[in-house]
């Protein structure tokens, strides 16, 4: 059986060896910081480079708008024709654009 002596002294190494371990986990936490915000601002660069901001055509829209939320698109141009709230501007016999109407002051 060993003496209080030893156990105590096998605690102390066990203590001594429980600071070096959170001495270098502090390190690591420390590196992970860094890291992680170099990491973020290469993403930030990247998010905020012109070439590569994204942009959605209106043509995407229109078929987003058909395609994925199953709009009826025929049915929606009808409304675009008859609808008393709408000012429409036309070229060429085409409706380019839609704007809400103004309303007359009296």
């Amino acid at each position: 059986m060993r003496s209080i002596g030893q156990i105590k002294a096998q605690i102390s190494k066990i203590n001594d060896k429980i600071g070096q371990c959170k001495g270098q986990r502090g390190d690591l936490d420390s590196e992970i910081k860094v890291l992680q915000n170099r990491r973020n601002e290469l993403n930030k660069k990247i998010t905020n480079d012109p070439k590569n901001k994204r942009q959605v055509s209106d043509h995407a829209v229109v078929r987003y708008m058909e395609h994925i939320l199953g709009m009826n698109i025929e049915e929606l141009e009808q409304q675009i024709l008859v609808d008393h709230r709408a000012e429409r501007v036309v070229k060429n016999g085409v409706v380019v654009t839609v704007k809400p109407k103004k309303e007359k002051r009296k």
